[in-house]
């Protein structure tokens, strides 16, 4: 209960804006059990950060590929993966309602990291990140290392970022008043087929430059 209430609150206001007495009275216990079994208010952040590792690994499995499985896939084969992949990120960051309160955590700690980003990068980014960087280097035939590949991939995340960060604007522009599930289908849509279209076309580029 700790850890929810931490979740949701460090999320709305902030490590500085979130007092103990806040997150206790939220969570429904005496404010000692945070001293108790965090040590203070950084371990309880920590262990908010921790919780949201476990959980969006346990949840989003498909982003989960060991190098020596993107090894052996061929190109359309990884292409499939990593477009399968960032849907079902999609599906959790638009479709559970818990990814509310994990995005806003999580955003919290981009724009102002704290020692629980150390926690969540090694834990949960950094190694999706090279396992999906690994496999769009698979599908494309570029280095999984490099620098445009960093950046290639992120920027397939943040297609599905903007509308978690940015719902309001998405909401406002469609005229929908909220993402359901059919709604949800069709942004995954255009998603994977915006990824389809990038990775064809930096196939296509690289041929070129080889027969140049």
């Amino acid at each position: 209960m700790l850890i929810r209430a931490g979740i949701d609150l460090f999320g709305r206001y902030g490590f500085d804006g979130t007092s103990t007495r806040e997150i206790a009275r939220a969570a429904g216990v005496n404010i000692a059990g945070i001293a108790y079994h965090f040590g203070g208010k950084a371990g309880l952040h920590r262990a908010c950060g921790e919780a949201i590792g476990t959980f969006v690994r346990e949840s989003v499995t498909p982003l989960a590929v060991a190098p020596e499985v993107i090894a052996g896939l061929d190109r359309d084969a990884a292409a499939d993966h990593f477009v399968a992949a960032v849907t079902a990120i999609g599906r959790f960051m638009l479709g559970r309602p818990e990814a509310e309160t994990i995005a806003r955590f999580m955003v919290r700690e981009q724009m102002d990291p704290s020692e629980t980003f150390t926690v969540l990068y090694e834990k949960l980014i950094r190694p999706r990140h090279e396992a999906m960087c690994r496999l769009f280097g698979r599908a494309t035939g570029e280095d999984p290392t490099g620098r445009e590949v960093i950046v290639a991939v992120s920027a397939m995340f943040g297609q599905i970022m903007f509308f978690r960060v940015g719902r309001a604007t998405a909401l406002a522009r469609l005229g929908w008043e909220a993402i359901d599930a059919d709604r949800l289908s069709v942004l995954l849509d255009v998603v994977a087929g915006s990824i389809r279209a990038t990775i064809a076309a930096r196939r296509a580029n690289l041929s070129r430059e080889a027969n140049t």
